[in-house]
């Protein structure tokens, strides 16, 4: 197994020992995450993120991450471990297996370097590995009902749920910015431009696309850039969002559809800056809204190599930021092809999870083109509702 279990409060300190690396997308002024005592987060459907965390380990302490000096002085060994560590990782956000093997102390893991590493680059590609790994790895072990209470793997994610209210929003030293990370229900009241206000964000993620944003209690006008992830699932895959390479990559082009509004007008054009993000530059009034309309589809992923480039003979599903699972693991004389995109369907699991209906091919007859091969229905689930099955999936013509 890739990862052993390790303090991840110790993780910068062992970092100091390994070479030296170049990196020039430093920023002059490493970010700051917004307190996470300023954000409420809440859910439609029960629990939020600390209170999923402390049901499943009661004892469990938020990680906490600033680029303090120490963090700024050992910027190039984080650097040279997560280029390690990085083409480990899984496409769940964990590390090895992600359906026999532990996923907690990897996602762990990879939630310090790479919260860490977006505050000293204001990468999202940084921030597209968190939400991979909240909405995949780590809540794929938090709802392991089979994990006893006080086991690594399990309290390793219950610090990643505890870490997320610390991780939605960021802003500069100078507090004249909003960098929007993380994608949830959240009440924060924030302290930008010499003012406090409330920034409420409305949303269902991870169930569809919609989210909004109000401004509320300022008390005049506030000239503020507004940051906006525009996550790797949502844009095509042809166009910049990233210099942060990982060993998967989508492979299909993503529907046509992303929408921004700021008070009911749509923004021009949305696309992502050189570090992915869309800034909205503007003098903020009170009730001020930002409404954002993310394209949901499935999607296919491949496996990429050091280089970047993907790999034929695998394909991984993913709606939204959820990865899914196909229930059960198809036959060995199936495969499955980027021209056949499963569909939402009506209907739901008894956990509420939205499920895809699809098909693969049948190879028995060793035919080339998909159209004339006998279809394979199937049936996909999120890799978070803790379904056996299958994620890689065979490709033809590997």
């Amino acid at each position: 197994m890739f990862f052993s279990k390790a303090s991840i409060c110790g993780l910068l300190t062992l970092l100091l020992g390994l070479p030296m690396q170049a990196q020039n997308r430093w920023l002059a002024e490493p970010l700051q995450y917004i307190s996470p005592d300023s954000v409420y987060t809440w859910a439609y459907a029960g629990n939020d993120f600390r209170q999923t965390a402390l049901l499943a380990e009661p004892q469990t302490a938020a990680m906490r991450f600033a680029a303090g000096s120490n963090v700024v002085a050992a910027r190039d060994e984080l650097l040279k471990q997560w280029q390690t560590l990085s083409a480990e990782f899984n496409i769940v956000g964990g590390g090895d297996n992600p359906l026999s093997d532990p996923q907690g102390i990897p996602s762990a893991i990879g939630t310090s370097l790479a919260a860490h590493l977006f505050l000293l680059t204001g990468e999202a590609g940084y921030v597209h590995f968190l939400e991979r790994t909240v909405f995949n790895a780590a809540g794929r072990t938090l709802a392991d009902t089979t994990l006893q209470a006080g086991n690594a793997d399990r309290r390793s994610a219950a610090e990643v749920f505890m870490a997320v209210p610390s991780m939605i929003y960021a802003t500069t030293p100078r507090r004249n910015e909003l960098y929007v990370n993380l994608y949830t229900n959240a009440t924060s009241t924030l302290h930008l431009g010499g003012q406090t206000f409330t920034f409420d964000q409305i949303t269902n993620m991870p169930e569809d696309g919609s989210v909004k944003f109000r401004f509320s209690n300022l008390q005049h006008e506030l000239p503020l850039k507004v940051h906006l992830r525009l996550p790797d699932w949502a844009v095509y895959p042809t166009e910049r969002t990233t210099e942060v390479n990982m060993p998967y990559a989508f492979v299909d082009k993503a529907p046509k559809g992303l929408q921004v509004f700021v008070n009911g007008h749509e923004v021009d054009s949305v696309k992502p800056d050189a570090q992915g993000y869309l800034c909205i530059d503007r003098t903020w009034q009170n009730h001020d809204e930002i409404y954002i309309e993310f394209p949901f589809t499935p999607r296919f992923l491949r496996r990429t190599l050091p280089n970047g480039t993907a790999q034929r003979g695998e394909l991984a599903l993913q709606f939204g930021p959820q990865v899914y699972v196909v229930t059960p693991a198809p036959a060995a004389d199936t495969y499955f092809s980027v021209n056949a995109l499963p569909t939402l369907s009506t209907e739901s699991d008894e956990q509420g999870n939205l499920l895809l209906k699809g098909y693969g091919f049948s190879s028995n007859k060793s035919t080339p083109q998909d159209a004339e091969a006998a279809r394979v229905p199937y049936v996909a689930s999120p890799y978070v509702s803790g379904y056996k099955g299958a994620v890689w999936l065979p490709e033809y013509g590997k």
